[in-house]
């Protein structure tokens, strides 16, 4: 009777142990699949875009976040003149392992020095929304789109993307002053 009942505790303690064993498998898969194994995010290009809105998402105070598609590049530039409705940002893929995991992406736009004056919030410095990609994935899109008149400010803006504490990509963009008319006019003069 005693052999049975100890071969019984070994068997059971066996099954414990693979238990344990594919739990902690299991754990490590998912904590992988959430974080994902990133190891660069590869930009395509960047400049100035075109874009249709197909999604928006609202969290809290100066939190207005456009989900789009079918986005075209216009031209590749680092210079953005304050147009109405301009897009500019940039295009990119998550490189890593093990392909499709899913990672969130902190995408962090950083108004010129001085700001961005809402009026309804006041003075802004940064605009931060996230999304969630796949590494390996299509190319996704990450900028911004002046919108509104208050937001067309000259001045270097910095688009940022990370992934946990970890920034993976920082592009600058310098906003000019669309010229007037005028100015238009009296450079056609002198030449």
């Amino acid at each position: 009777m005693r052999f049975a009942i100890s071969l019984s505790l070994r068997v059971a303690l066996a099954f414990l142990v693979i238990g344990v064993a594919v739990s902690s498998a299991n754990a490590q898969t998912t904590r992988v699949q959430q974080t994902g194994g990133v190891d660069r995010i590869e930009v395509t290009d960047y400049g100035i875009y075109t874009a249709e809105k197909s999604e928006v998402t609202t969290k809290g105070r100066n939190s207005r976040h456009y989900a789009v598609e079918n986005v075209a590049i216009v031209a590749m530039t680092d210079t953005v003149q304050t147009l109405p409705k301009v897009k500019f940002g940039l295009r990119y893929r998550i490189i890593g392992e093990p392909m499709d995991a899913r990672v969130t992406v902190k995408i962090v736009v950083k108004y010129p020095p001085e700001g961005v004056l809402s009026p309804k919030d006041g003075v802004l410095h940064d605009f931060t929304y996230t999304v969630t990609d796949h590494i390996g994935g299509l190319f996704s899109f990450a900028g911004y789109s002046a919108d509104e008149t208050w937001e067309l400010v000259p001045g270097v803006w910095t688009l940022q993307l990370w992934i946990a504490d970890k920034m993976y990509v920082e592009k600058s963009f310098t906003m000019v002053a669309k010229p007037s008319q005028q100015a238009v006019a009296e450079q056609r003069n002198l030449n």
